[in-house]
């Protein structure tokens, strides 16, 4: 049997089990692909994660952008939640600094996350978490800036092993 239901509103009993549920049986799908399906207020809209294994280094106290992950949220008042997780390799005991920010491909600019000093000889994998606030959420960049302090700087440095990778994971969330 086919045919078509339609519906303003569509709501569960209000007492009971299963108080204010609407309830779809095992074994079928409630199909929401042809239409759109907008989550409750706090609620993943989607999460990517994208991710590089180039190595880069640079010597110089400029600021250089070796990696900008980009993303295209689905609504205008969403937040946007970034987890950056970067494999940074500095020589003797000077630091890199980093900096991130949201570019968004219509001019739009958030810097929520200023500047970091990493440190160390030895590879670090430092995990960041970075929140662009809500309204400014148009397709765009996340930008990832570090620029050395008096010695060579690596992102991804790898001694032979090819295992060095740095990750981006973007939530939207509503």
């Amino acid at each position: 049997m086919s045919g078509e239901l339609i519906v303003q509103t569509l709501k569960g009993p209000t007492s009971g089990a299963n108080a204010n549920k609407v309830l779809v049986p095992g074994g079928h799908t409630l199909d929401a692909g042809q239409g759109t399906l907008i989550p409750s207020e706090g609620g993943v809209v989607q999460v990517a994660t994208t991710g590089t294994t180039t190595a880069v280094y640079w010597t110089s106290s400029t600021w250089t952008d070796p990696w900008r992950p980009t993303f295209t949220p689905k609504y205008s008042d969403s937040t946007l939640h970034f987890s950056v997780s970067l494999n940074v390799l500095n020589e003797a005991s000077n630091t890199t600094d980093l900096w991130i920010g949201w570019r968004g491909l219509n001019g739009m600019y958030c810097y929520g996350f200023g500047k970091a000093s990493l440190s160390g000889w030895n590879q670090n994998n430092n995990a960041i978490t970075y929140s662009a606030p809500a309204g400014i959420t148009t397709q765009g960049e996340l930008w990832i800036q570090l620029r050395g302090n008096g010695s060579t700087s690596y992102l991804n440095y790898n001694s032979g092993n090819g295992s060095a990778r740095s990750t981006v994971t973007m939530w939207e969330v509503r």
